[in-house]
């Protein structure tokens, strides 16, 4: 077994912008890349072939005259062309103002005419058309694409086919035009602009820079690493279903990279065991749904088998579910804990090999049942979850294995800084903390108040008082 604990933390690195990322040095060939599903095999990207794809495409955006600043609207699902555009609009010191594919037209109009892209990408006919309907009102808008464009011979349009649009427009620059603005990147950059999603037309976006998404990536690298040390030998990879249109997809997306981790795309919105067991992720985002199903197939077995004569085999999964769910609670606290632990392994191992047998800890996408979560981590794959919102850059806090105690969301991220409002809610600062909101300079100043963030929580979260240097328990 490779002992990762030889190689330093990814996120103690200094980046200057995102789109260093990609490019790079990985102490291994085989470490970082992508993978898709097609035709039913999984096809896998290196990490150096996404970062050529990057500047292919980047130099394509660079002739079409895309400059620092410029925003580029990508109205476009979670697949490996949204990482490969991304990564190029930041590596020309593009704005990216992403958008979900099951965006109403009217929707996707407005936060174009809010804006002024100098480029449109879009996935869908449907958004194609919206875009066409007012191009002649965008002055600023020079440029649309669509991903998956037609064939020149007029056959059927293929995956990503066009982006070869885009990447032919910069076939004849030098590759290092693309290293030139890479360099000019700074931290105080533009990087994102988010509309929250909403059916209120006149909601405004919120402005992230590359430093705020790279603190808030980093701060997830930084808590949660540790818990790949004792990965098996192959390099970590995780399976990643999170719309990239939210702020916590995007730092997914960005803390991969950071860790050098393969991010696979599934084929649908919804995971599937057997695409986990296929896989083998390292860790996993996932829903309640998927984590009962497993419980639900074992626990099945273990009926059928009491069915015949002999030894009580449902009885004994029982016991085995009570002992993990103890055992996540409590930890490893005593030898006879660990003992009977030991005993129940048949149970865990299985569980265990479903997911596909590497799996380290699951991230917890949704809130789920204490006795879940316990379960999970006693079985030898701890739990996350956390608490975060848009302004936040997505996680604020994170709790692994339940540690934090019943309906806790954990700690602060690492310098994030967590204190009570004094009429209500918390109030919080850091570097992963939005910039502003776009076009609405009154509203980013009622959202301050000396420099804290204020939280609305509804009563959702209590801090517990005097926490020590702003790090306490949120629960």
């Amino acid at each position: 077994m490779r002992d990762r604990r030889a190689h330093p933390f990814p996120q103690r690195m200094r980046f200057h912008g995102l789109s260093d990322l990609p490019y790079q040095t990985g102490t291994s060939p085989s470490e970082g890349g992508f993978a898709y599903k097609a035709d039913n095999e999984w096809e896998y990207i290196a990490a150096h072939e996404f970062a050529s794809g990057v500047t292919a495409v980047a130099q394509g955006l660079i002739a079409t005259g895309i400059v620092p600043g410029n925003r580029v609207v990508l109205a476009c699902g979670t697949r490996y062309e949204w990482a490969l555009i991304a990564f190029a609009v930041w590596a020309v010191r593009g704005v990216l103002v992403p958008v979900h594919p099951a965006c109403s037209p009217a929707r996707l109009q407005f936060i174009l005419r809010d804006t002024s892209p100098s480029a449109v990408i879009v996935e869908t006919r449907r958004h194609l058309r919206a875009v066409a309907d007012i191009h002649g009102d965008l002055n600023t808008l020079t440029r649309v694409w669509r991903v998956d464009g037609p064939q020149p011979d007029g056959s059927e349009p293929t995956r990503g086919s066009g982006l070869r649009a885009i990447v032919a427009a910069g076939a004849h620059m030098d590759p290092s035009v693309v290293l030139f603005r890479r360099q000019d990147t700074v931290r105080e950059d533009f990087a994102a602009i988010l509309h929250p999603p909403t059916t209120a037309r006149a909601s405004h976006g919120v402005v992230f820079t590359h430093g705020n998404l790279l603190a808030a990536a980093g701060g997830l690298v930084d808590r949660l690493y540790p818990l790949l040390h004792q990965a098996p030998e192959a390099p970590p990879a995780t399976l990643l279903h999170l719309p990239l249109t939210g702020l916590f997809g995007q730092t997914v997306l960005i803390a991969c990279l950071m860790a050098r981790v393969r991010v696979g795309f599934p084929t649908t919105r919804s995971l599937l065991l057997r695409e986990v067991s296929e896989f083998r992720p390292a860790f996993l985002f996932t829903r309640q749904r998927l984590l009962d199903h497993v419980y639900g197939l074992e626990r099945a077995v273990e009926v059928e088998k009491s069915k015949n004569p002999g030894w009580d085999n449902l009885r004994a999964f029982e016991d085995a579910v009570d002992h993990a769910v103890e055992y996540g609670r409590a930890g490893r606290k005593g030898l006879a804990r660990r003992v009977s632990h030991a005993m129940h392994e048949w149970l865990y191992t299985r569980i265990r090999s479903r997911l596909g047998g590497r799996l380290r800890f699951i991230v917890g996408i949704e809130p789920l049942p204490e006795r879940l979560t316990h379960f999970y981590t006693g079985a030898g794959m701890p739990v996350v979850h956390g608490f975060g919102t848009l302004e936040t850059c997505g996680p604020l806090t994170l709790d692994i294995g339940g540690r934090n105690g019943p309906e806790s969301v954990g700690l602060p991220l690492p310098d994030v800084q967590v204190r009570p409002a004094l009429d209500g809610g918390i109030e919080v600062r850091g570097p992963q903390v939005f910039r502003e909101y776009w076009n609405a300079p009154e509203r980013t100043r009622d959202a301050f108040h000396d420099g804290w963030l204020r939280l609305d929580t509804d009563g959702a979260l209590f801090l517990p008082p005097s926490p020590p240097e702003g790090r306490g328990r949120i629960r």
